[in-house]
């Protein structure tokens, strides 16, 4: 489990000592971005969380995709609502604005570490290359895990993409490198990795 601060105190340098020590690394380690809002005293006055907005024509479908990809789930609505399209109805979104389903637009991670995503939907399609993905990160790492038992865990979630709508853009290896992904895209045509 990640280490959490349990003080505004702790300084930026000791909480990486902290995680250094822990030899907590990797995803889910830390999901806030520090920010010192100090004098300079080298303290961390505060933690910055933030959350993942990904533009796309159908959030609902993309909601599904990706919860499936990262192993998360699709948001619960808020407290005193039977779905998020009732949500957006009770602050005043147009009805035109909703689209169709329940208004299910959002994913979280069940364990509460990673970041939240948000598919906002927008008027217009993707045109150019992303300058931002994910790597969605199934192979282990280099120096514990054979290239080959790599390979046949990427293939294998590549397969389990595939099935649940994502497409393969290319093979990412090359003879003699100790590295194999592939690239996909998404249902909307958002690239990503896997590795």
């Amino acid at each position: 489990m990640p280490a959490r601060c349990a003080s505004a105190e702790l300084t930026h340098g000791r909480l990486i000592e902290v995680l250094a020590a822990s030899r907590l690394t990797g995803p889910g380690v830390v999901r806030t971005v520090s920010q010192n809002l100090s004098d300079g005293s080298g303290r961390m006055a505060a933690m910055v969380s933030y959350q993942l907005v990904i533009d796309c024509a159908a959030p609902e479908r993309m909601a599904r995709f990706w919860a499936g990809a990262l192993r998360y789930r699709v948001e619960p609505p808020p407290g005193g609502f039977d779905t998020w399209r009732d949500y957006w109805r009770s602050i005043g979104v147009p009805e035109d604005e909703l689209g169709e389903g329940d208004g299910s637009d959002s994913i979280v991670d069940p364990e509460g570490y990673g970041p939240r995503i948000w598919f906002q939907q927008v008027p217009e399609g993707k045109v150019v290359k992303n300058r931002f993905h994910l790597d969605v990160k199934v192979g282990g790492k280099r120096e514990d895990v054979p290239l080959e038992t790599r390979k046949a865990r990427v293939d294998a979630e590549v397969e389990r993409l595939a099935q649940a709508g994502a497409t393969i853009v290319r093979l990412l290896s090359q003879p003699g490198v100790d590295h194999y992904a592939v690239a996909m895209a998404d249902p909307e045509g958002n690239e990503f990795d896997v590795v």
